[in-house]
């Protein structure tokens, strides 16, 4: 099979995918509302409907680790597809925040339901940090392991058509959308995670001989890594792909041969 084969399968294919993607806002919705009927907890429902979004990446990634013949390459791919759910779990997190506040206000709601709102909103919130936090740290892992194995990675949502399928190797896809979490790790690393942690240092240690040092310290290395390691990391970035790092095809990631006729069956996925 060729890689012009592959592309015009894949133009066959994403219809069921579509009918798919259909069917899961009212899921999603049916989802919600029965657990905040059994649990009477909004915050819980909350998160449950952010991570619902990410659950198709969630189980994509297990069936790559469970089905990839190589080893090395499975659990690269397995952090890859986690670390993409745990984004678009964040990311719905994010449009259900803004969302209920728009609501909020125009609804005016101050006295029955308003304290439903806060917690809804909590349980986004926490989806938000719990979501993109460790994305970005499987996104990390992920890249660690594919310089390690030498893993061109490959990221579309249409490899889960394979999964459903149960064929390999997943040739599904025409634009590789690694960059997508990649990004988002940069950025938050850059503007969230190092800033936090130098101003927490500080705070911690604000009893302590040269507290004001290491208040201005960590000032000073807050504004560089907005000035100075954001630019470094694009640059890395840059560099990565000029080196083609990243498949251009999901051939690039997993090759084009198929599975020995012997492969055992409890190794499959059921759907």
């Amino acid at each position: 099979m060729n890689k012009a084969d592959t592309e015009y399968r894949s133009d066959l294919d994403p219809p069921p995918a579509q009918r798919g993607s259909f069917l899961t806002l009212p899921l999603l919705l049916g989802v919600g509302w029965i657990i905040y009927e059994v649990t009477h907890q909004p915050a819980i429902a909350a998160m449950a409907m952010c991570l619902k979004f990410g659950w198709e990446d969630f189980r994509t990634a297990r069936w790559l680790y469970r089905t990839d013949p190589d080893p090395g390459r499975g659990r690269a791919c397995f952090w890859l597809y986690l670390a993409s759910g745990l984004w678009q779990a964040a990311m719905i997190g994010v449009a259900m925040v803004l969302l209920t506040v728009v609501l909020e206000e125009i609804i005016e709601i101050q006295q029955r339901g308003n304290g439903d709102i806060q917690k809804l909103l909590a349980g986004a919130a926490f989806t938000i940090m719990f979501g993109f936090f460790f994305s970005t740290l499987a996104t990390y892992v992920f890249l660690i392991s594919c310089w390690r194995n030498r893993v061109r990675p490959w990221l579309n949502g249409a490899v889960h058509i394979a999964r459903r399928k149960d064929e390999w190797p997943p040739l599904y896809g025409h634009r590789n959308k690694v960059l997508v979490p990649v990004i988002s790790t940069v950025i938050i690393t850059c503007f969230v995670l190092v800033p936090f942690f130098l101003l927490t240092l500080s705070f911690m240690m604000r009893g302590a001989a040269g507290g004001n040092l290491l208040r201005g310290l960590a000032a000073l290395g807050s504004v560089a890594c907005v000035f100075l390691l954001f630019p470094a990391s694009v640059i890395v970035l840059q560099n990565l792909r000029s080196r083609r790092f990243f498949a251009d095809h999901p051939a690039d990631c997993w090759g084009e041969e198929s599975l020995p006729p012997h492969r055992d069956d409890d190794d499959s996925e059921t759907v």
